[in-house]
């Protein structure tokens, strides 16, 4: 419960989790892009002194295609040999390289620390640069630039005589749109797409690191999809309890979930108090409105923006709706989705339990006409590859156990592993461990599930027969494809739909 700019936890007794006082958010985030900002950018750009031109590309090299350090000095070192010059251009190591890029005196790229908690003695900071700053750093990229919408673009195809609706862009949607129609005259909408993940640091998994990029709807796909194209905005804290029972207690729950929110708060509140920012886009002062379009997130994640009870103690675990854990499977069901209106009342009414909720306010509610509960997304890769391809095989292992016994299983893994070499295939020589597989592994069986499966089994009775089960696995697959096309029509939307 928020009060007197103060977090508390929802407790009747003083709780060691208490969250301190609410800091303002620094002047400076809200600052950099007025008008006044932009003029300076445009008088004054963004000069980096290199010692020359080879340096300059070398480096550009090394970073474009992330080359590691002994990799650059070869370079070097071969360059050195057969160049002829008494003085190398060349910086002495790729590692001297990386420290003037360091030093620089680059825009946009500085990063702040300040202290969201203290919890167990220990003081946890949130590692940030502004939202603003960030976008700034994208703009400064020239074939983003280039390339970025500024108006609502509407496709359509003509089919069989009928004109039907292309979907390929954000900017090609029905929201853009209805956004766009409701701006001030002379703004343009500007669409930021929020991921983030917590993730480990290194090969051994000793270290975390919560990241969160952003990114711009307004950049067509072809460029989104480059790494270049993401900005860093900063790593969220983790809270480590010293021990097992701080780590399943309530209070400490509730501090985790104050955090983020806090985090929420810094990172965002710049947006909602600005309405109108500026920036440059080929070289003119553009003014611009900000939207939070997509939140893209794996579910445990979803339900920390969403405020939502963790799946593996929730009765709803949905972000976006009020579907029963039990009617996930149901696809008959007239679901109801979650809003800011019935969730705030289930609050009210102290019935957030029932609505798998917690009862604390939500920063993103405060957005205008922004609903967390529709914009967050499960990003493909979680939702269809290591989410539900892998359930169908593990759901696939035990039928088949339960049918046929072990063998129909230690066929299928020897199929598996029988399959010669070939171009663009890699299987593992073990798959009996489905849990430690990779998107990319997981991806390569889908290629040969249905002729793996094939011809597996003779069914008899009211068991799933062989032939239901491969075209279980084809119509997964259609749907796979289908989702992964460039560009969508009105139609191809509502087949997707279930």
């Amino acid at each position: 419960m928020a009060t007197d700019g103060q977090y508390y936890l929802s407790s009747n007794e003083e709780s060691e989790y208490e969250l301190e006082s609410d800091e303002q958010v620094d002047e400076e985030d809200y600052g950099g892009a007025s008008l006044d900002d932009v003029y300076q950018d445009m008088q004054n750009p963004q000069k980096v002194a290199w010692p020359n031109d080879a340096y300059r590309e070398f480096m550009e090299l090394i970073c474009k295609h992330r080359l590691p350090n002994s990799a650059g000095d070869s370079i070097i070192k071969f360059f050195d040999k057969f160049s002829g010059l008494n003085v190398s251009p060349l910086p002495t190591s790729t590692n001297i390289g990386r420290q003037f890029l360091d030093n620089a005196d680059i825009r946009y790229t500085s990063f702040k620390d300040v202290t969201i908690t203290t919890f167990q003695d220990i003081e946890y900071t949130l590692h940030y640069r502004p939202i603003i700053q960030a976008v700034k750093s994208l703009l400064v990229i020239d074939s983003i630039n280039q390339n970025f919408a500024l108006n609502y673009v509407k496709k359509w195809e003509m089919k069989n005589g009928i004109e039907h609706q292309i979907y390929e862009e954000q900017y090609n949607c029905d929201w853009w749109w209805q956004e766009e129609s409701n701006l001030i005259a002379d703004r343009r909408l500007l669409s930021l797409i929020f991921y983030s993940d917590a993730t480990t640091l290194d090969h051994m998994g000793k270290s975390s690191g919560h990241p969160l990029f952003i990114s711009l709807g307004n950049i067509p796909n072809f460029q989104r999809n480059k790494p270049e194209s993401k900005a860093l905005v900063a790593y969220l804290p983790i809270l480590k309890p010293k021990d097992n029972k701080t780590k399943n207690s309530d209070g400490f729950r509730k501090l985790q979930r104050n955090v983020f929110q806090r985090c929420l708060r810094v990172l965002i509140e710049p947006i909602l108090r600005s309405p109108e920012l500026y920036f440059v886009i080929r070289g003119e002062a553009v003014a611009f409105t900000p939207r939070i379009s997509v939140i893209l997130a794996d579910m445990p994640e979803a339900d920390k923006y969403t405020n939502v009870y963790q799946p593996s103690s929730s009765k709803r675990p949905c972000g976006s709706c009020l579907v029963l854990k039990n009617d996930l499977n149901n696809t008959e069901l007239n679901i109801l989705p979650r809003t800011i209106h019935n969730m705030k009342q289930a609050i009210e009414n102290d019935e957030a339990h029932e609505h798998s909720i917690h009862p604390e306010p939500n920063i993103f509610w405060q957005l205008r006409n922004f609903n967390i509960y529709q914009a967050v997304v499960p990003d493909r890769m979680h939702m269809l590859d290591l989410g539900l391809f892998k359930y169908m095989l593990d759901y696939t292992k035990k039928l088949l156990n339960e049918q046929c016994g072990g063998w129909a299983v230690q066929t299928i893994e020897q199929r598996l592993t029988s399959i010669p070499r070939f171009h663009g295939l890699k299987i593992m020589k073990n798959v009996s461990d489905m849990t430690r597989m990779t998107a990319d592994e997981l991806r390569n069986i889908m290629k040969v599930i249905v002729i793996v499966l094939d011809n597996l089994y003779q069914s008899e009775g009211e068991e799933v027969n062989n032939e239901r089960l491969c075209g279980v696995f084809h119509k997964f697959l259609k749907m796979y494809l289908a989702t992964r096309e460039e560009s969508f029509t009105s139609d191809s939307c509502d087949q997707l739909q279930v």
